[in-house]
């Protein structure tokens, strides 16, 4: 199991208790006080870029400065286990489907024992469906580019216009809904009603892959 290091906020209670103590840009430190008359209570050795110590006073709470934060501020440290994740897995091997085939074509490819963890194959979707709607968001893009009859795609400028209405195609409980949007992006969106409705019209199919409708 991986560890990794966290930060928290320092405390003299903590470290009384055993906790490890670093500064904020994780140079080692040796805390001589903490009862120090006066703001800055604590003194502590911390090492220097060098290798030797350097004497540096802190305020109780182990801030440097009292009223603000700092690389130099003292943080407790903690070893927290990390979680193993199925990404970091090199050795899984497994199926799916891919938009390209062995001759380079766009079709839709079934691959089976295939190291997934290798971004040679990060083109492999878990499903057919998934395999399907990618192939058909990259058609759509270029239609929506390329055919001037619908209009063109909606910018990113407009989408911040709360008060222009786009055209959207979604898919609401598996079928294909026609609606309405302000500034929650769709990716099939145009700018008027006959755009939107001609676009279907001639593109059902591909909407309806795009949507993993069957």
């Amino acid at each position: 199991m991986k560890t990794k290091k966290i930060q928290k906020p320092f405390s003299v209670e903590a470290w009384k208790n055993g906790a490890k103590v670093e500064t904020r840009d994780g140079r080692e430190v040796r805390i001589l006080c903490t009862d120090l008359k006066g703001n800055y209570s604590i003194v502590a050795a911390v090492t220097c870029k060098d290798g030797e110590e350097a004497s540096m006073q802190f305020c109780a709470d182990g801030c440097y400065y009292s009223h603000l934060t700092a690389k130099i501020d003292l943080v407790i440290v903690e070893e927290v286990e990390e979680p193993e994740r199925w990404a970091e897995d090199k050795d899984v091997v497994g199926e799916g489907w891919t938009i390209c085939d062995d001759d380079c074509l766009a079709n839709i490819t079934y691959r089976a024992g295939m190291p997934l963890n290798d971004n040679r194959n990060y083109d492999i979707f878990a499903t057919e469906k998934q395999a399907k709607s990618a192939l058909a968001m990259a058609r759509i893009s270029q239609l929506m580019a390329h055919d001037e009859r619908y209009g063109g795609v909606v910018t990113d400028k407009e989408w911040k216009d709360a008060f222009l209405i786009k055209h959207t195609i979604d898919r609401i409980n598996g079928a294909i809904d026609m609606g309405q949007a302000m500034t929650l992006c769709r990716f099939l969106a145009f700018h008027t009603k006959e755009q939107r409705d001609l676009f279907l019209t001639e593109n059902e199919q591909l909407v309806k892959d795009y949507l993993m409708i069957e």
